[in-house]
């Protein structure tokens, strides 16, 4: 028996010894940390000290004196997190953390996650940690083990508009690097909605959609959406005669994103974070981050939402500099496609750091504040600030008689962002 617990000591020594050899890398360069500020692996969770990473990067760290609230900031990004919750706001967009922040030696620790969405990627670790209590899903931020264990890539289906895309056996959709992997020529000649073209002496594809352009070097991790970089987590390769594309390609210029679903799970909206697997997986296949199957609000997977993800938009409220604005009945934020969607008007006439403009004729709203200014054009999922496209998850639209904007817009012009806080049904 006590040759048994030394071994299972020596077993675990040998875990934290790998866990310990993690490293975060800002822009390519090692972050060092302090011997308390460490981080470590929590049930499959990346955990990192919030205070300490954004000490030795650009990330500005905000926390309120309750010790409540954290808020992070990098160039235009923001994160909101509330202490404890499985989830966070980029953005004003919800997104799944995997993990609640722990505090150690008076100090909180954040799921990496947090960093690396409001950094977009630029902090990275050198490897991805091995996956947690979800196993074959890739657990919360976890990795495939050869082809997914017991979901093998094989059981991967492929969705648009409700109909079930086909391929033969060399077609068949992967997963390689956390990215949801699909045959380029195959999948375009399913989707009506998109045109693709691949011109294999420059080595470069195209996908038109109704508003949008895609370019892409093949063997690249980023591509170019309305002539503006994006990163990728995969890279297009070529595997059995066949031409594979990260799936992401094809959503950014689709008006609803092709649905992912592994073996018997359910159908998500994203296959995770833009496409990827990994960050926000949740249980037999279900996947969160950016709106679960149901296009509102995902936590982890949809499980923890309440009502199969669908937050309660009536507890959704608004707060900006401390004061929480006020809103009639048919002027109720809510939630639409993960985003936070505010009254135009009523939330306009409570901020005075912003002006707002609406021409019904055109069709075409503006906000000024801070020295930006941000035009849209209603309907939309993009807008120009101070001249340059931005693209949006959800439209504007009319609901009870009342006009409603994504939150982004008004975040854009804005010295601070507008807090989102919710309670959950």
């Amino acid at each position: 028996m006590k040759l048994v617990k030394m071994l299972a000591l020596v077993a675990t020594c040998a875990t934290i010894a790998v866990a310990s050899a993690q490293t975060v890398f800002y822009k390519g360069r090692a972050v060092n940390f302090r011997p308390d500020d460490r981080p470590y692996n929590s049930q499959g969770t990346f955990m990192v000290s919030g205070m300490a990473l954004a000490r030795e990067t650009e990330v500005r760290y905000d926390q309120n004196s309750a010790g409540t609230k954290i808020d992070l900031y990098w160039k235009d990004n923001h994160v909101f997190y509330e202490v404890g919750k499985r989830d966070f706001f980029l953005n004003g967009r919800s997104r799944s953390a995997g993990k609640g922040s722990e505090k150690r030696n008076g100090r909180f620790f954040l799921a990496f996650q947090m960093f690396e969405a409001v950094t977009d990627r630029a902090i990275s670790t050198s490897s991805s940690w091995p996956g947690g209590g979800n196993g074959g899903n890739g657990g919360n931020g976890g990795n495939w083990s050869g082809n997914g264990g017991s979901n093998s890539n094989d059981n991967i289906s492929i969705r648009y508009r409700g109909r079930t895309l086909n391929y033969s056996n060399n077609e068949s959709p992967f997963v390689a690097e956390r990215a949801t992997m699909v045959a380029f020529a195959r999948t375009g000649s399913q989707v009506s909605e998109v045109r693709t073209e691949r011109d294999r002496d420059r080595r470069i594809v195209r996908l038109y959609g109704n508003r949008h352009e895609v370019v892409y070097s093949e063997g690249s991790r980023s591509y170019r959406l309305d002539g503006r970089n994006r990163d990728l987590r995969g890279r297009s390769e070529d595997r059995n005669n066949t031409f594979f594309v990260p799936i992401e390609l094809f959503n950014a210029v689709l008006e609803r994103d092709l649905e992912v679903k592994v073996g018997n799970g359910n159908w998500s909206g994203n296959g995770g974070n833009g496409g990827n697997w990994g960050d926000n997986g949740g249980n037999n296949g279900n996947w969160g981050g950016n709106g679960g199957s149901s296009g509102n609000w995902g936590g982890n997977g949809g499980n923890n939402g309440g009502n199969n993800g669908n937050w309660n938009d009536r507890n959704v409220s608004i707060r900006y500099r401390g004061r929480t604005l006020s809103y009639g009945s048919n002027e109720a934020p809510f939630v639409i496609d993960g985003t936070v969607m505010v009254a135009f008007n009523k939330t306009g006439n409570q901020v005075s750091e912003v002006r707002t403009e609406r021409d019904r004729d055109r069709r075409i709203v503006r906000l000024y504040g801070n020295r930006k200014e941000v035009s849209h054009i209603e309907g939309e999922r993009s807008y120009r600030l101070d001249g340059r496209n931005r693209d949006m998850r959800a439209r504007s639209q009319d609901k009870s008689g009342t006009f409603y904007v994504p939150i982004d817009l008004f975040n854009a012009v804005l010295n601070s962002n507008l807090e989102v806080n919710y309670d959950r049904n």
